[in-house]
């Protein structure tokens, strides 16, 4: 009777030791931070990706955008946009990798960040290539989308400075010579929350956008004054970077704007 209970117990520890393996097996389903694949990837929010890195004098070449170990968006030029990408982490690493690069190996910039499931951001990698001074190197502006509806008469706006070594500015909107400041002593490297602007319609044809010195009024000493702005209406929401053109970074006519489309 020995052997048949001895046969037995085997195949009980046998089925026991398969039950074991199959519980330490990883359900994968895409990269994770760091580039670890030993876990679910249970959550997910959507980037859009702007190339705003500049070198010393100019602006750089393309890049490309590596989120938690993925390449995308190569080839991607300044002021260019990689939108509606899905950044998918698990719930037990919510930390997110971001990297932008040359399309290779060179890294210019590696971030982590935390970000929530479901939301969507703009992610605006800025700064100056090669730079180690904390006033231009290069950085990652990470902001969630607005979840609110704009009134109808109204357009969601933020903007975020990103000029380098440019001290902190007044945002001012409005006719030249009537401005109303809607952004004051914005950092460099922040951002504003949403703000109602009101847009272009039939009525309003357009918006302007005079940038000064923080607590300095609109007139002679504008950093930038961008007027007839005709593609931001009402009701839409929009992000707008404070940057440079690809032009030298001294010569202060080089300062501009660009226009991002949130939703």
């Amino acid at each position: 009777m020995r052997p048949p209970i001895i046969r037995a117990t085997a195949r009980r520890l046998l089925a026991h030791a398969l039950v074991l393996l199959a519980a330490c097996q990883p359900a994968t389903t895409g990269t994770l931070a760091g580039g670890a694949t030993n876990t679910t990837n249970d959550k997910s929010s959507i980037i859009n990706h702007a190339h705003l890195l500049m070198t010393a004098n100019a602006s750089s070449s393309t890049i490309a955008f590596k989120t938690n170990g993925t390449q995308k968006g190569a080839g991607t030029t300044y002021l260019g946009r990689l939108t509606n990408d899905t950044a998918r982490w698990a719930s037990a690493s919510p930390l997110v990798s971001f990297e932008a690069n040359n399309g290779g190996s060179t890294r210019f910039l590696s971030e982590g960040r935390l970000i929530a499931e479901g939301l969507a951001y703009d992610a605006l990698y800025h700064g100056v290539i090669g730079s180690v001074d904390p006033n231009t190197q290069p950085q990652l502006l990470l902001a969630p989308f607005d979840t609110n509806t704009p009134p109808a008469t109204k357009a969601h706006v933020r903007f975020a400075h990103l000029m380098p070594g440019v001290g902190p500015v007044d945002v001012w909107s409005g006719a030249p010579g009537s401005e109303t400041k809607v952004a004051s002593a914005l950092a460099y490297g922040a951002i504003t929350p949403y703000l109602d602007i009101q847009a272009a319609t039939a009525t309003v044809p357009s918006i302007n956008v005079t940038v000064t010195p923080a607590g300095v009024a609109p007139g002679g000493a504008n950093l930038m004054s961008v007027v007839a702005i005709t593609n931001v209406t009402n009701p839409g929401v929009y992000t707008i970077p404070l940057l440079y053109n690809n032009s030298n970074l001294s010569i202060a006519t080089t300062k501009t704007l660009a226009i991002y489309v949130d939703r």
